[in-house]
């Protein structure tokens, strides 16, 4: 076995126990639906097309549509996740996310509410 084998390994062993410890993992998203029973639909910036549904929200505040969230996951995997902590900032259009992410501001004109 060489080194680069070895390694390989050795990386494999550690990502194994990494995931049997369950280790949590925080991920911004934005609040793309608020659902009757009080969970959100989430997608992760900039991709506004992938939406994860049904998350809950542990916040004790109430979401809207456009609200940045943070979602708290275990091993950074969405399928197991909540929304953890809700930020001061709210935008109405998913597209505005996207510009902002991508840097597309200067030709724009957006307000963005800061609440913090």
């Amino acid at each position: 076995m060489d080194t680069k084998e070895f390694k390989g390994v050795i990386e494999d062993i550690v990502e194994t126990r990494m995931t049997k410890k369950g280790i949590t993992k925080y991920v911004s998203a934005i609040v793309k639906k608020v659902n009757s029973d009080g969970s959100v639909n989430v997608y992760l910036p900039p991709d506004t097309e992938k939406v994860i549904s049904n998350v809950l929200n542990k916040t004790g505040e109430s979401l809207v549509v456009g609200d940045s969230v943070e979602l708290c996951t275990k091993n950074g995997k969405t399928s197991n996740a909540w929304v953890s902590v809700k930020h001061g900032t709210n935008f109405s259009v998913d597209k505005k996310i996207a510009d902002l992410k991508l840097g597309n501001v200067s030709q724009l004109n957006y307000t963005v509410v800061d609440e913090w």
